[in-house]
């Protein structure tokens, strides 16, 4: 259990892509929701280690080397030397090609793809003294981009989304190839049925992430009201990360451990399945919200009274709960919200947090019958609550 949780605990930065960048993103998700989703989701494809290794040390082990194994080899040199060494190469190389930039020795070329190389030396490099590759890339990347002056210099040059397309469409066709479909259905493990599998991925999508997420919203500046709690909560998708953590865990445990009851297979059968599910799951969520954008604005009779009578109370009832504010934490939020309440957007997620007192529930739920009795549109963005 705990190895299967490491493995598919990373959040996925390649499937998160779509809420974080592109004209869906500006668009309906503030800046500070997306600057939350790509911090956490890039540190955790690092900091999945200790968790993984922790479980294989326990399967192989005794009790007393595992842990001086999983202090000494993870912490020290895996994560914390991995962390010390991207540091120093993302601030080196920050100033080296500014130095370069000054003086006109780099040209536009080797400019803009100079992210690429410095990512392949952080690799390379991690991976030649044993340590953490992956979090010391991450680690590098902001060392790199910390005064933001790289970002600004090529944000016309669209390299970066490019390459992104790319890795998307890549992974994706990979992992395509690589799901064992007539091992889900016929295989030796008596506890790994279709069935199962299914049930097993649908519950571990909705209780993985979302419920923990709202706990600790109150304390976390980034989350201003509650529908920013459940967006984040909801999109952490399982994918690239958890299968690097399923194929080290494949090849790690070549053999059964001391009870016999996992090995690789077992453990890629049970990852690829949630992967496949958390894949489909949170695919289909922007899609369906183009859908409701287009069923909202359909002048098919059937539809939009179906629309306008039935789901519009529900919707905008929901919709008036989920921009509920916290509680207002220190004077620069109230600045912050304020500044994001008057942009020109109108966003999917709305950073309004400057309302005190809760809504009553009851009376906003009257209300929202109310409205709904008249022809409105099933989700209206700019619909700020009673």
């Amino acid at each position: 259990a705990l190895l299967i949780s490491a493995c598919i605990t990373p959040t996925d930065p390649v499937l998160a892509n779509s809420i974080v960048q592109g004209k869906f993103a500006e668009k309906h998700v503030p800046q500070h929701v997306r600057n939350l989703i790509i911090c956490e989701s890039g540190a955790n494809d690092g900091l999945g280690y200790p968790f993984l290794y922790f479980a294989l040390y326990f399967l192989r082990l005794s009790p007393a080397q595992a842990l001086g194994r999983w202090f000494l080899l993870t912490w020290l040199w895996e994560i914390c030397l991995s962390i010390l060494v991207g540091a120093l190469i993302g601030w080196v190389a920050r100033h080296l090609l500014r130095y370069a930039t000054e003086h006109e020795w780099i040209d536009k070329e080797s400019f803009v793809s100079f992210a690429i190389a410095l990512s392949l030396l952080v690799l390379g490099a991690v991976a030649l003294i044993g340590s953490n590759d992956i979090l010391a890339c991450f680690v590098a990347g902001n060392s790199f981009t910390w005064d933001d002056w790289f970002r600004e210099e090529t944000k016309e040059a669209h390299f970066q989304e490019i390459l992104d397309m790319l890795s998307n469409l890549s992974y994706f066709v990979y992992f395509g190839t690589i799901i064992p479909w007539k091992q889900y259905a016929n295989n030796r493990y008596e506890i790994v049925t279709p069935v199962r599998l299914v049930a097993a991925a649908l519950l571990i999508i909705v209780f993985k992430r979302l419920p923990m997420v709202l706990a600790v919203s109150s304390q976390t500046p980034s989350l201003r009201t509650f529908r920013e709690s459940v967006f984040t909560g909801w999109f952490g998708p399982t994918g690239v990360g958890a299968m690097f953590y399923c194929m080290v865990s494949y090849y790690e445990l070549k053999e059964s451990g001391p009870l016999g009851v996992v090995d690789g297979e077992f453990i890629y059968l049970v990852v690829t399945s949630i992967t496949l599910a958390s894949i489909i799951a949170h695919g289909l969520t922007i899609s369906i919200f183009y859908l409701g954008e287009t069923l909202r604005n359909t002048s098919i009779p059937p539809v939009s009274f179906v629309v306008n009578r039935t789901l519009t109370p529900t919707a905008e009832f929901l919709d008036s709960v989920l921009q509920l504010p916290y509680k207002l934490r220190r004077d620069d939020d109230k600045e912050f919200s304020n500044a994001a309440t008057n942009s020109e957007t109108s966003p999917l997620l709305p950073a309004n947090a400057t309302q005190e007192a809760p809504i009553p529930i009851p009376s906003a739920f009257r209300r929202a019958i109310n409205r709904g009795r008249g022809k409105r549109p099933m989700l209206s963005s700019s619909y700020a609550g009673p």
